[in-house]
């Protein structure tokens, strides 16, 4: 139950995250860098959250109930992450693969591209950007990043039986 508590505050986060960036306009330049990076730290910070939470309720905390902890938390954090991917491009943003690539022309532009390089940066952009790639994405990077952050964290988190 700890677990999905913090998989919720973590797709919570990342909803007023991708709201605030939607209201100052950030997300109309194509691609927001902060965003990308908020969805690398924000499994992470569940999944220490979760095991430190869980830590202070028991008086034994193996590494293996570490690393469930964490993980468990960084599957609900991730699954809540994908969700507020879907919501943003599906709902609130409909259009966000033209944001996108309006953003991509205005970038090489200013980069100075030819025409062939742009069409390249389009099409890579339509491809990792379909809903079906982009949800996976948006699932699979957090899940990793909050996994490697469980096993490193477990390590320090983790208490050995008091005798």
């Amino acid at each position: 139950m700890i677990a999905l508590l913090w998989g919720i505050g973590c797709g919570v986060c990342g909803l007023l995250w991708v709201m605030m960036e939607s209201m100052t306009g950030r997300l109309q330049a194509g691609e927001s860098i902060e965003t990308q990076v908020l969805w690398l730290m924000l499994t992470p910070i569940a999944a220490i959250g979760c095991m430190v939470h869980k830590r202070k309720q028991e008086s034994v905390f193996p590494y293996s109930a570490a690393i469930k902890t964490g993980m468990l938390a960084t599957l609900w954090g991730s699954v809540a992450l994908t969700v507020v991917w879907m919501l943003v491009v599906m709902v609130l943003v409909p259009d966000y693969q033209t944001i996108v690539e309006v953003g991509i022309t205005k970038q090489s532009i200013k980069a100075g591209e030819t025409v062939q390089q742009l069409a390249q940066r389009i099409n890579a952009a339509k491809l990792l950007r379909t809903p079906p790639m982009l949800f996976g994405i948006s699932f699979i990077l957090p899940m990793v990043v909050g996994t490697v952050a469980s096993i490193i964290g477990a390590i320090g988190l983790r208490t050995k039986q008091r005798t």
